[in-house]
């Protein structure tokens, strides 16, 4: 199924799933992850374990405010954990085996 630029679903409308089974992971609001922010170079290249601390954490994913090249899973930023703003949620996620 192709999304059409600036169109709106309904939240029971079902778009499909990526190649790794995951839906609906970009553009609806930014998601905080556990991730504390860390550069990426010299980091592994599958399954990074990332800092262990820091000041700030790192929300991924775009929202309705990003610009359209910010609308990716790959898309990061980061803040301090007490942040907040009206497009700024969370993502839930659990471990397993690649």
């Amino acid at each position: 199924m192709t999304a059409l630029i600036g169109a709106v679903y309904s939240l029971n409308q079902r778009m499909g799933a990526s190649l790794f089974g995951m839906e609906d992971m970009a553009g609806n609001v930014w998601e905080w992850c556990l991730d504390f922010l860390e550069s990426y170079r010299g980091t592994p290249k599958i399954n990074p374990g990332g800092a262990v601390s820091g000041l700030k954490r790192v929300y991924r994913g775009g929202s309705w405010k990003s610009r359209f090249s910010s609308l990716r899973t790959t898309a990061r930023s980061s803040n301090v954990p007490t942040f907040t703003c009206n497009d700024l949620g969370f993502r839930i996620v659990c471990e397993c085996d690649l």
